[in-house]
Order: structure tokens, then sequence, then C-alpha cells
């Protein structure tokens, strides 16, 4: 299906290209002038691109910080589900690991403490109104 919808749009782009010798000069020249505009963005807009290269740099971090818990997770699932692999006894909670220790084991988390039920206003009984 994909195959086709890329077809469709390169029906429609070739479509829609002029057929004038004087429009084909034209449409290069603009295209021209907007490739350098965007090659020249940052000379022009030195706090934007900035910004922007922060976030893409926070982007990155937050990406590989991602990337490397869902490795890890896949590798202790998968250390979890053969037969033979016995889990070791973690080290306790504020002590580092030791760097031989590899980065797929890491130290458990505290116990989280017990949150009390919440009950909604809707959930209690009405009480009555005064009589005005």
């Amino acid at each position: 299906m994909s195959i086709f919808r890329l077809g469709v749009v390169l029906v429609v782009a070739v479509a829609l290209l002029p057929s004038d010798p004087n429009a084909r000069s034209e449409l290069a020249l603009k295209a021209a002038h907007v490739g350098q505009e965007t090659a020249t963005f940052c000379e022009r807009n030195p706090h934007t691109c900035g910004a922007g290269q922060e976030l893409w740099a926070a982007f990155i971090q937050k990406a590989q910080y991602g990337l490397t818990l869902a490795a890890e997770f896949a590798r202790n699932y998968a250390d979890r589900s053969r037969p033979e692999a016995q889990p070791s006894a973690p080290a306790s909670y504020g002590e580092p690991l030791s760097p031989a220790s590899g980065p797929a084991q890491t130290r458990p988390h505290p116990p989280v403490p017990a949150v009390p039920r919440y009950r909604p206003v809707w959930h209690q009984p009405a009480q009555p109104r005064e009589r005005i």
C-alpha cells in the first residue's frame, strides 16, 4: 500500500511542475533562493538556532537515556526468562555499584510509601440544604 501512495505522490508532484520554459527557469531560481535561505538561517538568526541546538541536545540525551533503560529492561527480562539464571543479591539502596558489576545491574529503588485512598466528593453523602 505504501508503494501505491508513493506513486500517487510522485505523479501529483510531476503533474504540478510547469511545462513552460520560462516558468521552469523561474522555479529553478526560486528553489535556489530557498536553498540559500535555508542554508544561511543560523547566520541570520543565531539566537533561534542556539535555542534549537540546546533543545536538540536535550532531546538526544533523553533519547539515549530511554534507549539505555529499554536495553537494560530487555537484558534483565531475557536473564529472568532463562530457567538456569539465578538472580544475584542486589546492592543495598544508597550503596554505589562497583564498576565490575556492569551497566545491566542497578541498585533497587527504595520502597514506595503507601498512598492514602482518595475519595472524591461525589462519593460522600449529600448534606441537606437549609430552606430560606
